[in-house]
């Protein structure tokens, strides 16, 4: 293609708008939920109108020895109480990890405290599953949790992106 001057080389998007997702929503369609204040595309294989994708993470440095939550900042441990606190109704996503050395096990995300979503780190120093489909209300808390085995310098991100109907 070829431009003249003074002519710019855009591609035109349209983006739908209101307070209420279309009723009948497309694969990867855009939408501003204007009451929301927040952008949204429809995500056919979860079926829901999902927001800008989001992650946290925590870890824990050196060896655990077993069942336990892992750290934040500082070096706090996440709790029912203690955690990532996330505003909006959301959708877990995925779960990525990294460890110093491939054992059996599983991760755990909760919810003040209760799993939502767990991904399995069987014989694998690094994983990730980002098919998790976890809704989870607002104003709760999020925590890493090592559910059982030793696990040496384990280190978690929990991906999520916001959800509404």
């Amino acid at each position: 293609m070829r431009l003249r001057p003074g002519q710019r080389d855009t591609l035109e998007i349209p983006l739908w708008r209101g307070t209420a997702f279309p009723a009948t929503p497309i694969e990867g369609r855009m939408f501003y939920r204007t009451d929301l204040d927040a952008t949204f595309w429809y995500d056919a294989t979860r079926a829901k109108w999902l927001g800008d994708l989001e992650a946290d993470g925590g870890g824990y440095n050196g060896a655990m020895g077993g069942a336990g939550y892992l750290t934040r900042f500082g070096g706090v441990a996440f709790s029912a109480t203690i955690g990532i606190y996330v505003p909006y109704d959301a959708t877990v996503v995925g779960l990525s990890y990294s460890m110093a050395a491939a054992l059996t096990g599983n991760f755990e995300v909760r919810r003040n405290g209760s799993a939502i979503a767990s991904v399995s780190h069987a014989g694998a120093a690094t994983g990730a599953d980002m098919t998790l489909d976890a809704d989870f209300a607002s104003g709760g808390i999020l925590s890493l949790y090592n559910t059982a085995g030793a696990v040496t310098n384990p280190q978690l991100r929990v991906w999520w992106r916001r959800h509404a109907t």
